[in-house]
């Protein structure tokens, strides 16, 4: 019965974020079900090219292929359920009920305020006592969510570890960003000395420079061999 439940839930969220997109993007995906507390792995081939992923709901994992009917949202499939989602979408606010469906024509009429004041909320923790909200734009998360990278010498972290720090920088949570870096193996990089945001910084600014720190701060500590 659990299972059942889960499922269904999986498949009504991955639903809402598919229409929630205005073209599909694996990414975008990925991110938005991150947001709704799911865990996701997507598998990739040596192309790049996402062959198939997993979604972790409490202790419980799900291949894409169990969740919804058809199995619409597995990677060959997904792409045609994002399209036929939107189309149906469109013919019931053209078809449906004008009083129902005002509210939803009027906010797809302002596509640019909706994603303007989308907040994204988040919680991290360093440890079982210590816990950090963070609140951040759908745009500045996107500079982020662009910018964090992973050199192919760090064997240590994630690429969600430096996605993490950057969002504690962006939030000024500098000593659970440094935390969070020192624990998946960083520190060989980026003074925090005096580091900070400037006065009237933009917005997305802040997050570029938040997200080049953390790939800095999560960094390996260099080795340095003996010397005669």
């Amino acid at each position: 019965v659990d299972s059942r439940k889960n499922k269904d839930k999986i498949a009504a969220d991955c639903r809402s974020v598919l229409l929630s997109m205005p073209d599909f993007d694996w990414g975008i995906y990925e991110r938005k079900l991150l947001n709704l507390g799911y865990e996701v792995k997507l598998k990739r081939d040596n192309a790049g090219i996402v062959r198939g992923y997993t979604i972790k709901i409490g202790n419980s994992i799900y291949k894409s292929s169990e969740i919804g009917k058809g199995r619409g949202f597995m990677p060959s499939k997904i792409r045609d359920t994002w399209a036929k989602l939107h189309k149906e979408n469109t013919v019931a606010r053209t078809n449906g009920d004008v009083q129902l469906q005002q509210p939803r024509t009027t906010a797809n009429h302002l596509p640019t305020m909706d994603k303007t004041i989308q907040i994204n909320h988040f919680d991290f923790h360093t440890d079982e006592y210590h816990h950090y909200p963070v609140n951040i734009s759908d745009k500045a998360l996107d500079v982020i969510d662009r910018n964090v990278s992973l050199g192919d010498s760090n064997v240590f972290a994630t690429i969600d570890d430096v996605r993490k720090t950057a969002l504690l920088l962006f939030a000024e949570y500098l000593d659970a960003a440094t935390t969070i870096a020192t624990q998946s193996g960083g520190g060989g990089g980026g003074q925090t000395s005096g580091w900070g945001k400037d006065k009237d910084e933009d917005e997305l600014e802040w997050a570029r420079r938040c997200a080049l720190m953390a790939n800095r701060l999560c960094r390996p500590r260099k080795k340095h061999g003996w010397r005669r």
